[in-house]
């Protein structure tokens, strides 16, 4: 992760991951419930099936070959990944909103 460029300490490693996956998990939420408020839960269920669902076809073979590190890292892709669907369908909905025909 790039906090190791910064500095060397496993503790210090270790409260920033868990800062960006508490950041990335809230962001995904307010895109969510931003949707749902805009009535489009429909993407936003989209995005998390497929999201999670990655991640759950993925989760064995992960495991297997990198562990508990490699489950972790997995999670994270999935996270951000669902940040930018979400936020790539949030952008669509907002955008379809203000076209003036």
């Amino acid at each position: 992760m790039l906090v190791r460029l910064f500095t060397g300490d496993p503790a210090v490693c270790t409260q920033v991951s868990a800062v960006v996956m508490v950041a990335l998990g809230s962001s995904m939420a307010v895109l969510g419930f931003a949707l749902t408020a805009m009535k489009r839960s429909g993407r936003s269920l989209r995005s998390v099936a497929v999201g999670w669902g990655l991640l759950v076809v993925a989760a064995g073979p992960v495991v297997g070959a990198w562990g508990l590190v490699g489950l972790w890292t997995a999670v994270l892709a999935t996270h951000l990944l669902l940040v930018a669907l979400q936020g790539l369908a949030f952008l669509s909905v907002t955008a379809d909103r203000h076209v003036v025909s």
